[in-house]
């Protein structure tokens, strides 16, 4: 929890609150013999906590430079639990979380020889067996945000 809390760049108690704006929708989502046993303070800070791991142990899964500090029998575990239907946690939850954090995409240096660098990464990947398309997926992302600008400069002039 104290590193997604940390890698969000938002206040501890501001992404709590979130989550207790959905506790009502949140607890809609099990039965009420469960909810019942948890007052609104722990079952808040139940779904805090829990969401917190969640959305940190799968971007450290898909981070390779983020380390679990966990084996991979552990990893496989964890993983395993998640997918057990008693275990999940409802989507509003997680989403509430995973929108409060700051996405930083790296700089990049465009000048003459960019194009040309894309162009040939793009097409080693394509020709590779990579399990990941990284530059695919960031031309494609940076394409939507330049899409995005044009859109709202356009509606600004109009």
């Amino acid at each position: 929890m104290v590193k997604f809390v940390e890698d969000s760049k938002t206040p501890r108690e501001d992404l709590y609150v979130k989550v207790k704006e959905d506790l009502q929708k949140a607890r809609g989502c099990y039965p009420e013999s469960i909810t019942e046993n948890f007052n609104d303070e722990e079952f808040s800070k139940m779904m805090f906590i829990d969401g917190c791991f969640i959305l940190q142990f799968m971007h450290c899964l898909n981070d390779e430079s983020e380390k679990l500090e966990m084996s991979d029998r552990q990893i496989f575990h964890v993983k395993r639990d998640l997918l057990l239907l008693e275990n999940q946690l409802p989507f509003a939850v997680l989403d509430s979380l995973r929108k409060q954090r700051k996405v930083e995409v790296p700089p990049i240096i465009i000048d003459e020889s960019t194009e040309s660098l894309l162009l040939n990464l793009v097409a080693y990947e394509s020709t590779a067996a990579l399990d990941q398309l990284w530059v695919s997926s960031y031309i494609l992302f940076m394409d939507s945000l330049i899409d995005d600008a044009e859109e709202w400069r356009n509606d600004l002039m109009a």
